[in-house]
């Protein structure tokens, strides 16, 4: 006989998860204790939920509870009954939802099906031990099977004899409907009553908010399908650990992440959860590439059909991100014309008679199209800076600025920075080469200096540029 899956998580999770902790052990397990129940119905009742837990790279309330904060606060506030705050619940229980997941899957089988089951044969045990005010705000929610109700408020009642159990049915009902007509007409009354604003804490969080630039992960594939390139812009380094580990393990690569860490950058991203599945959707497509910036996801590549079939996918998944889809047949063709061009130009210069300004030339012709948000050099480009500093090394007395910019997209303060970053990188790689650092400089200007219209794409594709340029 399957152990009971309540008494499951609290040998297999909660002993584990109270070992981490530093204080408040005691609420936090009889948190836990109460959650259980809970968590398992809504599971039952909603199976499609077991495989979004099991796929998202950090799987929280957000999944079962989607985008309505005020549904999980009231479900915090009633479930920690005032003896934890709602952000240390919140937490609590997002670090708690990863472990029970692993423990159902251990006990149960790795697919959905075999969980269900499991929790089926057990459902009678569970539902006797949800709370009244659980059934009545989730069940009309269909968060919670209707037969709960029923179920969770007559399973431990010392009632004997079906007349006596048909007296409290109308009774039990009544508790539910007084209980879901309270809370609605608290939420009226939350959105009716005028709060005081306080002008100067509204302008110290617009401060904070403007400085924080939203979260930021691009992804491009190679010509066979797998990671050839990733970098990611984000506040939180347990999560910037997961996306990598998902990374490696959806595209059995080895191969690292970048991480961003010089810049204030948001700490998750809308649609998060989402994000295994865009990946194992990614995974052997060519020569694609996904920029996505906070609630926006940019796709590029070749092929606009298949782009456009594989957005579709896309949207299922992140369903409140905007998903557009961009060809880069005329970059591509761009970029590639901007590197031969530099090639020819600095294949014609004599390596014993080396003119300084032919060199420069000669660079400001190549296009790095760097990925976003990121300063890493593209290998087509190192091999135009190889050449360069074969050359530079025979005119040591000349000295370089390496310049770099970006278009008017974001926030200013980190496109500076970000410019700036590129602009080293080059310095940085040139140095690497034999290039004496004394002959560099960098200097990031970001948006300012536009010599295209950031208003249309190819704009601002042609402001994001490095230039060369001899220091006076």
């Amino acid at each position: 006989m399957s152990i009971n899956p309540i008494e499951l998580l609290k040998q297999k999770v909660t002993p584990v998860f109270l070992n981490d902790q530093d204080g408040l052990t005691s609420q936090k397990n009889a948190l836990l204790s109460r959650f259980y129940p809970i968590f398992l119905s809504i599971l039952m009742a909603k199976p499609e939920l077991i495989q979004k837990l099991k796929d998202s790279i950090s799987p929280s309330l957000a999944v079962l509870f989607g985008q309505d904060e005020q549904l999980k606060d009231t479900f915090l506030s009633k479930l920690t009954d005032g003896q934890l705050s709602n952000i240390e619940a919140e937490q609590t229980l997002t670090q708690a939802i990863p472990k029970s997941m692993a423990a159902l899957t251990s006990e149960a089988g790795n697919d959905t099906q075999s969980i269900l089951h499991y929790l089926q044969h057990h459902a009678d045990s569970i539902r006797s031990l949800l709370p009244v005010w659980a059934v009545g705000l989730l069940a009309p929610l269909g968060l919670i099977s209707s037969s709960s109700a029923t179920t969770s408020n007559l399973a431990n009642s010392p009632v004997n004899g079906a007349g006596k159990s048909r007296v409290w049915l109308p009774i039990v009902a009544l508790i539910i409907l007084a209980l879901l007509v309270a809370w609605l007409w608290k939420s009226c009354q939350q959105q009716q009553v005028a709060v005081p604003i306080d002008n100067r804490s509204d302008s110290s969080a617009s401060e904070v908010a403007a400085n924080v630039t939203p979260a930021t992960f691009s992804l491009r594939t190679d010509d066979k399908g797998d990671v050839s390139q990733c970098h990611t812009g984000i506040g939180d380094q347990g999560l910037f650990a997961a996306m990598q580990a998902k990374v490696k393990e959806v595209f059995s690569s080895a191969q690292d992440c970048t991480l961003d860490t010089a810049t204030n950058y948001a700490a998750s991203f809308t649609d998060q959860a989402g994000l295994a599945g865009v990946l194992g959707l990614l995974k052997g497509v060519p020569n694609v590439s996904l920029d996505w910036v906070g609630n926006k996801l940019t796709l590029k590549g070749g092929d606009f059909a298949k782009l456009n079939e594989l957005a579709g996918k896309i949207k299922a998944l992140v369903p409140n991100t905007e998903v557009v889809v961009e060809t880069e047949d005329n970059t591509a063709q761009t970029v590639t014309n901007s590197l031969n061009a530099a090639q020819d130009a600095l294949a014609n210069i004599d390596s014993n008679q080396v003119d300084i300004n032919a060199v420069i030339k000669a660079l400001n012709l190549q296009i790095i199209n760097f990925a976003t948000a990121s300063h890493q050099i593209l290998e087509e480009n190192k091999a135009i800076l190889d050449k360069a500093a074969i050359l530079m090394k025979n005119v040591k007395d000349n000295k370089l600025t390496v310049a770099g910019y970006t278009d008017s997209t974001g926030n200013a303060t980190s496109n500076k920075a970000l410019s700036l970053k590129r602009a080293q990188a080059v310095v940085d790689y040139l140095v690497s080469q034999g290039v004496d650092a004394a002959q560099l400089s960098a200097v990031g200007h970001g948006a300012d200096h536009p010599v295209a219209d950031n208003a249309t794409e190819e704009g601002r594709f042609k402001n994001r540029r490095i230039e060369f340029s001899v220091t006076p």
